[in-house]
């Protein structure tokens, strides 16, 4: 956080960076970033740094698992890409037999049954939250508009320069929004 916004720092990933996480959001190229409740600029050179990994690879993990005697145990994987992770759920169910499931994002599994549903966050018909977000969202969108109406009308390039910044933040952010949806 501290030097990701200065153009003569570098940062460097070490190791894989998932979907969806703040470093792959930089790793692909973020303009900026939310850190801690703050907006912060990504000015730094970015830098990858493959090959390093914290836990056992496809074949380490299927090794493993061929020692497991339950071969009525079900196997969840929640780990990695989907693709990739549909790609392993296959592995181990070819090579060790395993029943397994590979959840999408929001899914819940009852253990018991087995069926799935997607989570509810709050009741169907309430949106109190969401609709203030939007009204609070629009009221942005607004009054950033009368200020550029206004800046354009009076020739103000000072103030034209400072919207440009927050239009290109807004669409940022917006658009961060719009990959997690």
């Amino acid at each position: 956080m501290y030097n990701l916004y200065k153009p003569e720092s570098s940062i460097i990933f070490v190791g894989y960076q998932a979907e969806g996480t703040l470093g792959r959001r930089i790793i692909d190229g973020a303009k900026q970033v939310k850190i801690y409740g703050d907006d912060v600029a990504v000015r730094a050179k970015i830098h990858t740094l493959g090959g390093f990994s914290a836990h056992a690879d496809r074949d380490g993990l299927l090794e493993w698992m061929s020692t497991i005697k339950n071969k009525s145990l079900k196997v969840f994987v929640v780990h990695g890409e989907e693709q990739a992770a549909i790609t392993f759920a296959e592995s181990v169910r070819g090579r060790v037999g395993f029943q397994t499931f590979v959840p999408r994002w929001g899914e819940i599994v009852d253990l018991s049954t087995m069926r799935s549903g997607i989570a509810a966050y709050g009741a169907a018909d309430s949106y109190a939250g969401l609709d203030a977000e939007i009204d609070s969202l629009s009221q942005s969108l607004k009054t950033l508009l009368d200020r550029y109406a206004r800046a354009k009308k009076e020739n103000n390039l000072r103030d034209l320069k400072r919207l440009q910044d927050d239009i290109n933040d807004a669409r940022e952010m917006i658009s961060v929004i719009i990959d997690e949806l």
